[in-house]
């Protein structure tokens, strides 16, 4: 569904994070924060 939204619209970004499931703030700490910094700025 995620790819599918982000297809149709220009403003949507999908991020998918590899080896990770429900918790990827948990799971893949590092990557996950680099990626909400990257995005925020």
């Amino acid at each position: 569904m995620g790819r599918q939204a982000a297809e149709l619209n220009e403003k949507i970004e999908l991020s998918v994070m590899p080896n990770t499931a429900h918790f990827p703030m948990l799971e893949d700490r590092e990557n996950y924060l680099q990626r909400v910094a990257n995005f925020l700025a």
